[in-house]
């Protein structure tokens, strides 16, 4: 199921113009993280901005 909402998302975003999308997750979040790396996202050094997500140990990005 992650799998599809995942690929639907990335779909989505590059219709509607988007460049890249962007995420922070957990360091516990291993599978997740895995399987966001299988999508082609990259961990970035440091957050884009300021999210507010301040327990997130784990940014990543995906160029569309």
């Amino acid at each position: 199921m992650g799998r599809r909402m995942i690929s639907f998302i990335m779909t989505q975003a590059a219709a509607m113009g988007y460049q890249s999308c962007y995420l922070e997750t957990l360091d516990e979040l291993k599978d997740a993280v895995r399987l966001y790396e299988i999508f082609g996202f990259r961990h970035l050094a440091k957050r884009l901005g300021d999210t507010g997500h301040n327990s997130c140990g784990i940014c990543m990005l995906k160029k569309l």
